[in-house]
């Protein structure tokens, strides 16, 4: 109680300067202080001492006291922060070394991936590289047997046809028998057949592709050799080329052969004037054999010519029609499957 009571005298004693009358008034208003000089002054002065120093102490110690407790509550505020940031600091922490940990793995993955990715390509370009030079080798194979075929027959079988064709001729001059004279004209013409047939086979094995434009000179060709003996019908080649398509070797020679029996059947059977060769080629290519003769009844078709050109067309996956005109004669068609024709 009296500490309570001394608390606001220290501060005003304290904030304001007071005789030892005065702070005595403060503590014993009803109390009349002894005559200075006195003994009984000295043992108040005394007295008064005592009060004040008890009044500091318990200021001092209610000071100290809540000094403490702000001291305590803080240091535990300050341990449970320093527990928070540690906490926080090893959740950082995991949270990094998980982060570390994915990235690494990414990081692996990607590189195995590309790794991978790498050996791949290397080995697909090896084996692209290892076909390409199979296929080098092979078709250099190829046009080496093509060459030496090609070679044998000029020279071998060409050799002893030309030959044959040559002896005929002489024969036949010192023969005098008319029927003996017919036969070896005949043998004649077939040893010319024979190198005729030798040399369009020629042509086309020296060859490894054919372009249209190639194939409708050989039929030019042998038109010209047709054409002394039909002088009555005019044969032409009407050429219109804006995509020279190429064919493989086979297939050229599969198509030579179709028209030669189409320009054959029609000299032999149409009893036309006019006989012409129309080549078309754009994105698509298409050849028409029309002649200006009597025509003929197309089914049933046969005849081992005819049979022949639909073995070629089919064997080559092409399209052969044969149709009459729209006004006589006959129209021979051949066309690459699933092509539509345009006779004009």
């Amino acid at each position: 109680m009296i500490k309570s009571l001394l608390i606001p005298v220290i501060f005003l004693f304290l904030a304001l300067p007071v005789s030892a009358d005065n702070f005595s008034s403060l503590f014993w208003p009803d109390t009349v202080p002894p005559e200075k000089g006195s003994s009984a002054y000295i043992k108040w002065l005394e007295r008064l001492n005592n009060a004040k120093d008890s009044a500091y102490k318990a200021e001092n110690e209610k000071i100290l006291e809540v000094v403490q407790v702000k001291y305590e509550l803080q240091k535990k505020e300050n341990t449970i922060i320093q527990q928070h940031l540690e906490l926080a600091r090893k959740d950082f922490l995991t949270y990094m070394s998980l982060i570390a940990a994915l990235a690494v793995l990414l990081t692996t993955i990607l590189l195995i991936q590309s790794h991978r990715i790498k050996v791949r390509k290397k080995w697909n370009e090896m084996l692209k590289a290892e076909k390409q030079r199979a296929f080098d080798a092979i078709k250099e194979a190829e046009e080496k047997e093509r060459m030496r075929i090609a070679s044998d027959l000029h020279d071998n079988l060409g050799a002893y046809a030309a030959s044959m064709a040559s002896n005929l001729d002489a024969i036949e001059l010192k023969l005098s028998d008319i029927k003996q004279s017919n036969a070896f004209r005949e043998l004649r013409n077939y040893s010319l057949s024979i190198i005729s047939e030798l040399n369009d086979t020629i042509w086309v094995i020296k060859k490894e592709a054919l372009p249209l434009s190639a194939i409708g000179d050989r039929i030019k060709m042998f038109i010209q050799k047709l054409a002394p003996s039909y002088p009555y019908v005019h044969m032409e080649v009407d050429e219109s080329i804006d995509n020279d398509h190429e064919l493989s070797a086979a297939q050229a020679f599969h198509l030579y052969r179709i028209v030669q029996e189409a320009l054959n059947n029609a000299l032999k059977h149409s009893r036309g004037t006019r006989i012409t060769v129309k080549i078309i080629s754009y994105a698509s290519w298409l050849i028409n054999i029309t002649d200006n003769g009597s025509g003929f009844e197309i089914n049933p078709i046969s005849g081992n010519g005819l049979f022949n050109m639909k073995f070629r067309a089919e064997e080559c996956g092409w399209k052969l029609e044969i149709e009459r005109g729209e006004k006589k004669g006959t129209i021979v068609s051949i066309s690459p499957a699933n092509t539509l024709h345009n006779h004009n």
